[in-house]
């Protein structure tokens, strides 16, 4: 049974949780893709709503600007990527629910009509596994000037990202995220895919947000924010590139949206932002920034460095932590 809200966590408690896919198994091009179904995805809500208030984004704001708590335990549910059910399948629920979210976006799909190296790395771990693709995501990368192999990745940098895979598979997921430079790594997935799945043009027209929809989940009460156009890895990419890129996705926003106010770092691990992104994404206009630091946040966070945990991380989640860990 679930604990009563002040029996668990204190006032000034804030936690952001967040999703990526939420739908139904049968509209997955791979059943293995990594999703929250509707049923599941509501029914972790009302699990949160029993520990936390939902409060309006904007007494968030105006909160984390003041450097104080809420006045309860609040939870925030963001969902990052522009994915299509974000729009089809979640902003029913949170608007039926009262509920409202912050959705960052990936601007390129609207531009370039082709699938993100991010994505197509989630389909193709999807019909196989990392470790198969391991040696031909390393040969192409050779291919494309890469010296580096997966070997040469350190474990703790590999675990410090991604938490729920074993080592080996984080070891072959941060080379491709975040050793190979973002040019080589989009030629490298575009090799990689064509081979195994062939042509992504299906792919693009039922996996992204169109700029319609974004305008809509902001007329409905939601607040856009900053994912990157290209879903960069910031803190390797170089001065210019992350730049450029994050003015595209800014200016994009801006005319589906209106002035957007906040950023979620791409990956959001301690190695993907550093105080030059943060800098970067303050001169852009933002003033709050995401994470994936796995805490709590308390009165007085740094607004452009929130902490923020995965869904799988909290109650109705596959592997719920202790509370006491999120407060470390």
């Amino acid at each position: 049974m679930l604990a009563d809200k002040a029996s668990v966590h204190a006032a000034g408690d804030l936690l952001f949780v967040n999703f990526h896919h939420v739908c139904n198994d049968a509209d997955l091009p791979f059943p293995q893709l990594h999703h929250v179904t509707p049923d599941r995805f509501e029914a972790q809500i009302d699990a949160l709503g029993a520990m936390f208030d939902f409060p309006p984004i904007a007494a968030v704001e105006s909160a984390l600007d003041a450097g104080v708590g809420l006045g309860g335990p609040s939870c925030v549910l963001t969902f990052d990527d522009g994915l299509a059910d974000h729009y089809a399948t979640v902003m029913p629920i949170l608007d039926r629910k009262g509920i409202s979210g912050i959705f960052s976006v990936n601007t390129a799909p609207w531009i370039d009509r082709r699938l993100l190296s991010v994505h197509r790395a989630h389909l193709l771990s999807a019909a196989f596994s990392y470790l198969e693709l391991a040696a031909e995501i390393e040969t192409a990368a050779e291919a494309s000037g890469v010296s580096h192999r997966v070997a040469d990745v350190a474990p703790d940098l590999a675990r410090s990202q991604y938490r729920y895979d074993d080592i080996e598979t984080a070891r072959v997921k941060y080379y491709l995220n975040a050793v190979i430079p973002q040019a080589a790594r989009d030629v490298v997935l575009e090799r990689v895919f064509a081979s195994r799945l062939g042509d992504e043009a299906d792919h693009v027209n039922r996996h992204y947000l169109r700029p319609d929809h974004v305008s809509a989940l902001s007329a409905a009460g939601h607040t856009i924010g900053l994912h990157t156009h290209r879903h960069l890895h910031l803190a390797s990419a170089e001065s210019h590139v992350r730049t450029d890129d994050l003015c595209l996705n800014r200016a994009l926003l801006n005319e589906a949206a209106g002035p957007i106010r906040w950023i979620s770092y791409p990956y959001g691990g301690p190695t993907s932002y550093d105080a030059s992104v943060v800098a970067l994404a303050d001169d852009l206009g933002c003033r709050f920034g995401l994470t994936m630091k796995r805490a709590i946040n308390v009165p007085g966070a740094d607004r452009m460095r929130l902490s923020r945990v995965d869904n799988n991380d909290v109650v109705g989640g596959k592997r719920p932590m202790d509370w006491a860990e999120l407060r470390t």
